[in-house]
């Protein structure tokens, strides 16, 4: 009410002028749309339902006189921000701009135009001053778009379209904006290219008509329910791209957003970048970055290798998946600045599948200078043959085995390699993509000379780059799940353990390092004890012994290592064993009593989409706190290759919560690549303490202890 009565007594003062921020008015073009610099200034605290108490606003940085201030917003289909309309200033909107300070984009003075009965700006506190309607100052503008879930988003409604040119050729691209950013959804990175072929980034001309970026891509050809059933296609290479930020005309590139680059898992099989449990939108507004999900080639279109003698070209020499992910990050290094992301800060990230793929572009030198850090969730798979997720085998022994059996069964094993690409290329969609797969990276001396070089040494090599990476205590209990109650540990080696283990260590059930529990009964036991050996082998050692390894010989400039003790999992993927199981006071879940950690369900905490999926908070807000806190530490790792938030940022975002745990639980500290030594951060709501590596005697005993790759 303070501002009102102020802006009231302001009425009458029309054309005042004072000291305030701006440059005095001259003739100028009207602005396009393409042409605004335009930021969204919202208070995400993640629960991902429309908050009416909270104020909002779009400011319009390209500056603007008092008259033109309405039809800058009227070009968004917004009004001016007027404080007796809105919630009040206090509440978001006075933390949002003052953040804009403390980039820092503006001074403490700047001022902001207004909706006033008379030529009225405010101060990133608030406070009202008269002002020449000649200046030409910043607006604030009404943000009246809804907020996009998983089930809904608005990107029919014209209002809320938004375009934006790239390059100097004019070509527009169409978006949309709901309630926390602008959305740019099926952005084609590639002509598509020929089967097997590696593909070239996209190049834009003048003369194109409009691009739309309003609905999601297809995704590409799969087996998605893994019963032989064909979804997607081949035409599929595209991104999707959230932002916060959209810089205009003579918007100045110190303001670019770092920018994360998400690989989707799915085993290098299944998935795509549509998928509601990742979208971007709440990870890029909280955290204030560029979000970039992509698209690539799966299963044997996309990594079926077919001559064995390396070409330059890379035709008929797999890895086409591996290569779309680094035309895709071409496509970023190239048009990411129009969409407000800085090429020079790109953070790559993937869980599971995703994984495997950015492992496989930190062992690429051709992906140096494409990416400046790394997240690695879930990696390193242990499955056959001979852990080719995270050990790459040669193309020559690929074509002579796996790769050639499957070219045999398709009826082309008998040709020379121009015609075996002649009649690949020659098959239905259908036929290439069922049975049999190759799903795994190759060393074809193209973009892979070998596998991640852990110590430095070749014939692999690394991209000199921060990286974070870890697991979840018990990845592999979901794919257990579906035989649980069997009171035979033999049934899980039998049954299971072929899916996911290059080698029988059956026999390690019979070790006392791997006892279940003893207050279990039988099935309880079989299930612990299985589900922990093929978690260890698959993913738990050869994480660790990569993170030891390069953290020992300073590979890399830095290296953060987590371990998950807290999950929740997406609704769509969510077996009993993977929950906390109820208890009267709490029905929704209990976390004071065990359960297991499962295999992506870190997922909804770092990329803060429990809201956005509907996902109750089952800890009377232990859920959302901790996703807050994730989130926040992920995004720190995005800005600055470290995952300890900068507290000047937090306090300039509001984001008390985070701090708050961050004095309690203290920073996560690097790597040291010692044995004994607290490298790894155990992530849960309270005790995330840094600890020695899990399972150390159990890695041993597979022969995979933390000394693998030394």
């Amino acid at each position: 009410m303070a501002i009102i009565s102020t802006l009231l007594i302001l009425f009458n003062l029309g054309q005042i002028l004072s000291s305030s921020q701006g440059v005095l008015a001259s003739p100028a073009q009207p602005l396009s749309v393409s042409d605004l610099t335009l930021s969204i200034l919202t208070d995400n605290d993640l629960i991902g339902k429309p908050n009416n108490t909270s104020s909002k606003a779009i400011l319009i940085e390209s500056t603007q006189s008092y008259t033109d201030a309405p039809l800058a917003c009227a070009k968004i289909s917004e009004s001016l921000w007027s404080p007796t309309l809105q919630a009040p200033f206090s509440s978001g909107l006075k933390i949002s701009l003052s953040y804009q300070t403390f980039l820092p984009k503006y001074s403490p003075s700047q001022l902001f135009w207004i909706s006033s009965p008379s030529c009225t700006a405010i101060d990133a506190l608030g406070k009202p001053h008269a002002v020449s309607c000649h200046k030409r100052l910043p607006v604030l503008c009404t943000n009246t778009a809804p907020l996009s879930d998983g089930t809904f988003t608005d990107n029919t409604s014209t209002q809320w379209h938004i375009t934006r040119k790239i390059g100097t050729t004019g070509q527009e691209i169409r978006g949309y904006r709901d309630q926390i950013g602008f959305r740019f959804f099926g952005l084609r990175y590639t002509p598509q290219p020929e089967r097997f072929s590696q593909s070239s980034v996209i190049k834009y001309t003048s003369g194109n008509p409009e691009i739309s970026g309003l609905e999601y891509p297809p995704i590409c050809l799969q087996n998605m329910n893994n019963m032989g059933t064909l979804y997607g296609v081949e035409d599929c290479l595209f991104l999707n791209l959230w932002t916060p930020y959209l810089p205009g005309k003579s918007a100045s590139p110190k303001n670019l957003k770092p920018v994360l680059f998400w690989i989707h898992g799915g085993g290098l099989v299944q998935g795509s970048a549509n998928e509601p449990p990742s979208d971007g939108g709440m990870f890029s507004s909280r955290g204030d970055v560029v979000f970039v999900a992509i698209n690539y080639r799966l299963s044997n279109l996309g990594w079926l290798g077919i001559n064995n003698i390396t070409v330059p070209s890379g035709e008929g020499n797999g890895n086409y998946g591996l290569g779309d992910m680094q035309t895709a990050l071409q496509w970023v290094k190239e048009n990411i600045k129009y969409f407000g992301g800085d090429k020079d800060k790109v953070t790559i990230m993937g869980e599971s599948g995703g994984a495997i793929a950015v492992r496989a572009l930190l062992a690429s030198k051709k992906s140096k200078g494409l990416i400046s850090g790394a997240i690695i969730q879930s990696g390193a798979w242990g499955v056959p043959p001979e852990k080719a997720e995270a050990e790459y085998i040669s193309l020559q022994k690929s074509v002579a085995t796996a790769a050639g059996d499957i070219i045999t069964s398709l009826g082309c094993g008998s040709l020379d390699v121009p015609s075996r690409l002649a009649c690949l290329r020659a098959l239905p969609t259908e036929k290439i993509g069922l049975s049999a797969y190759i799903s795994y990276p190759l060393v074809d001396s193209r973009l892979l000379t070998g596998s991640l070089a852990t110590t430095g040494k070749g014939p692999g090599y690394t991209v000199p780059v921060p990286i974070l990476m870890g697991v979840v205590r018990d990845e592999l209990t979901p794919f257990n799940s579906a035989l649980y109650g069997t009171t035979n540990t033999q049934d899980y080696f039998d049954l299971v353990a072929p899916m996911f283990l290059s080698e029988d260590v059956s026999h390690l059930a019979h070790d006392p390092i791997f006892a279940a529990p003893p207050t279990v009964d039988a099935a309880e036991a079989a299930f612990n004890i299985s589900t922990r050996i093929m978690t260890d082998y698959c993913f738990t050692c050869l994480t660790w012994s990569t993170g030891y390894s390069l953290a020992k010989h300073k590979v890399v400039p830095g290296v953060y290592m987590y371990e998950f003790n807290r999950t929740y999992m997406f609704p769509i993927w969510s077996p009993s064993q993977c929950n906390p199981p109820p208890s009267a006071e709490k029905p929704l879940g209990d976390y004071s009593r065990e359960y297991y950690k499962c295999h992506s369900g870190e997922l909804s905490y770092t990329f803060g989409t429990m809201g956005y999926m509907g996902m109750p908070d089952r800890d009377d807000g232990g859920d959302y706190v901790f996703m807050r806190w994730m989130v926040d530490l992920w995004a720190a790792f995005v800005r600055t290759g470290n995952p300890n938030p900068d507290k000047a940022f937090l306090k300039a975002r509001g984001y008390l919560g985070t701090i708050d745990k961050i004095e309690k639980e203290g920073e996560w500290g690097r790597a040291a690549g010692k044995k004994g030594a607290r490298d790894v951060r155990l992530m849960q709501l309270e005790g995330a303490a840094m600890r020695g590596y899990s399972e150390v005697e159990q890695c041993e005993a597979m022969g995979l202890g933390l000394e693998y790759y030394e």
